[in-house]
């Protein structure tokens, strides 16, 4: 009988590089929200989704660039709030992965912690936070029964028995409270700014994010936009890197085009109207050419942002279209 040759088929181990992650409509939004990073209006940020959908690739994305620690949801089982205390001081950002797997009590005294710290904590899982199941184990048993217990079990309180894996009511209050805790942090920027032009836009090209609120500097206008986040910026060379090292390379002026875009004032110079959601004669800066040019912007009434750039009068420009950050 001939021999059979054998194949190594086994494939690489998974890599988690920016480069290698492919963005696509399903998950831009999340990425723009980690590249926000530490620009998040709460300390804590949830990324759900079914297995396969690339959230556990983002989050190594959003910790390599955060330094974060790495920490499995079923291992804070057992910890103690002295632990917690230890975890969350010995690193500023912590991502949990299978987050619905941990303790509600060690999640959320972790959250907590990494609140009074101004630290991060990114939560990864398949679920929604508000569909997980609570994980509290009871904190007590009782001990063996006295002789005159068992003689008169009837004088004795009955203690009703729990099912395997259900909660108790201690620790579904807790969970309440943890679910409520991360909902309302997320959702609490949303209807302050929902009829402002004050908040994070995307940019009609769908490749940065620029917040917007009153200038530091009265001098520069009633209000300035930074860039504060970007999707597969590319360097000199064409090639995707990392939105903390883009630099800002077709600037006209020399000395600048070494600068980090993230940072970099986007719009500025404005000046106010009789509405108070449109700006007039202000600056847009363009990277993608270096230059620039005048602008106008208003909120329209279905809650975008139009904004009118142009050279000499607003005849003779081009209008774009940008979109809330939810």
């Amino acid at each position: 009988m001939a021999n059979q040759l054998t194949f190594d088929l086994a494939l690489p181990p998974p890599t988690y590089a920016r480069e290698d992650f492919v963005v696509a409509a399903g998950n831009r939004e999340a990425l723009a929200w980690l590249d926000r990073w530490p620009d998040w209006p709460a300390p804590v940020l949830a990324l759900s989704g079914p297995p396969g959908s690339g959230k556990t690739h983002l989050g190594r994305i959003w910790a390599a660039r955060a330094a974060a620690s790495l920490v499995e949801g079923a291992d804070l089982e057992g910890k103690s709030v002295p632990d917690l205390a230890v975890m969350s001081a010995a690193s500023a950002a912590i991502m949990i992965e299978h987050a619905e797997r941990a303790p509600d009590r060690a999640l959320f005294h972790l959250y907590n912690l990494m609140r009074e710290r101004r630290g991060h904590l990114l939560l990864i899982s398949e679920t929604p936070p508000a569909r997980w199941r609570g994980r509290g184990r009871p904190t007590c048993r009782g001990g063996p029964r006295s002789p005159r217990a068992r003689r008169a079990p009837r004088d004795r309180p009955k203690a009703r028995r729990r099912r395997p894996g259900r909660a108790g009511k201690g620790e579904r209050s807790v969970r309440k409270l943890l679910i409520a805790a991360i909902l309302m942090m997320l959702g609490s920027v949303t209807s302050a700014q929902a009829q402002s032009v004050m908040g994070t836009w995307l940019t009609a090209s769908g490749v940065a994010q620029v917040q917007i609120g009153q200038c530091g500097d009265p001098s520069a206008g009633a209000i300035c936009g930074f860039i504060v986040g970007l999707i597969n910026p590319k360097g000199p060379d064409g090639q995707v890197v990392a939105p903390d090292v883009a630099t800002d390379y077709r600037n006209a002026a020399p000395k600048l085009r070494s600068r980090k875009v993230i940072g970099i004032p986007l719009i500025w110079g404005f000046k106010n109207t009789a509405d108070p959601n449109a700006f007039e004669d202000g600056h847009i800066y363009n990277g993608e050419n270096g230059k620039t040019y005048n602008a106008n912007i208003s909120l329209q009434p279905d809650g975008t942002l139009r904004l009118r750039g142009y050279v000499g009068s607003p005849m003779f420009g081009e209008t774009q279209i940008w979109t809330r950050v939810k």
